[in-house]
């Protein structure tokens, strides 16, 4: 069994800095994730994701966390598709920061679980405009 929280295999705040750096800047070029970030302060966002993960990693009460990732995803519309991309950039971030793959599982697991908590509309039938 690993020891010590997911925060401090990942390599504590400033690694989650690191990661959701790279992967924001992956999002924001992606033409089908670009309308979620319209107006968004990317360095404000990067902030709040460190903080969020620093809690949710260190002995967060889940249910909570699960309560903010519903409330801060309500005005938007996304869908499994879209997070799955978010993910997928994670993914690879991990990888640039050299994450060791054991920890890059465990974040890959947790953030798939928040799934139910931030996508929130059903996937657009085949040809059908997403958005």
């Amino acid at each position: 069994m690993e020891r010590g929280t997911l925060l401090e295999r990942v390599g504590g705040p400033d690694t989650i800095r690191r990661i959701f750096s790279r992967m924001y800047t992956r999002a924001f070029g992606d033409r089908e994730l670009l309308a979620f970030f319209a107006g968004v302060d990317v360095d404000a966002l990067i902030e709040q994701q460190v903080a969020f993960l620093a809690r949710a990693w260190d002995h967060g009460d889940l249910e909570a966390e699960q309560r903010s990732m519903r409330v801060a995803h309500a005005h938007l519309s996304i869908e499994q598709r879209h997070h799955d991309r978010i993910l997928g950039y994670v993914e690879l971030a991990m990888a640039d920061v050299r994450i060791e793959p054991t920890v890059a599982a465990e974040v890959m697991a947790y953030l798939h679980g928040l799934a139910p908590y931030i996508v929130n509309r059903p996937a657009a039938f085949p040809g059908e405009s997403a958005s």
